[in-house]
């Protein structure tokens, strides 16, 4: 009787932790297929990035050609001469 009692009680845990590691497993899977989205969505933005920054420098260039000010006053930073003409 004793070890029949012993027997489903080690049957229950085993079931327990069985089903305790199929959701440490579902979570490694939603975890990962997050992860690889994330990655994407990093990728997708540092292009959009890049290419704003090229965009911004283009912009400023041509700003600075026809001698159109920022709201303080000054050209832009990264060239202070007048184009030559």
């Amino acid at each position: 009787m004793q070890t029949k009692k012993k027997q489903q009680e080690l049957q229950n845990q085993i079931q327990k932790l069985n089903n305790e590691l199929l959701a440490c497993k579902n979570i490694e899977k939603q975890h990962k297929r997050m992860n690889g989205k994330l990655y994407e969505e990093i990728d997708k933005l540092k292009k959009q990035n890049e290419f704003l920054i090229k965009e911004n420098e283009l912009i400023r260039e041509g700003n600075e050609r026809l001698g159109i000010y920022r709201k303080d006053n000054k050209l832009s930073q990264h060239l202070k001469t007048k184009p030559k003409e």
